[in-house]
């Protein structure tokens, strides 16, 4: 199973953030399964899939996302 995270990001510090979240996932040693990101209507969304729970729920309380279950 997969979690995946999505975070909403704002374009105008969206090097920035993905920077500050790179960083943050070396320092707790989490490598995600997917660290992608697209451009909606919306605005910027980023998507991060990891294979443990416990990782998803850590990233997604740093960066104000929302963790989804996923299938293999």
């Amino acid at each position: 199973m997969l979690y995946t995270v999505h975070v909403r990001l704002r374009e105008d510090s969206l090097v920035a953030r993905m920077s500050e979240m790179r960083q943050w996932l070396d320092s707790q040693r989490y490598e995600p399964d997917l660290f992608q990101y697209r451009i909606k209507h919306d605005g910027p969304l980023l998507r991060v899939d990891f294979k443990f729970e416990n990782e998803a729920f850590a990233f997604a309380e740093a960066f104000g996302g929302s963790v989804l279950r996923r299938g293999r």
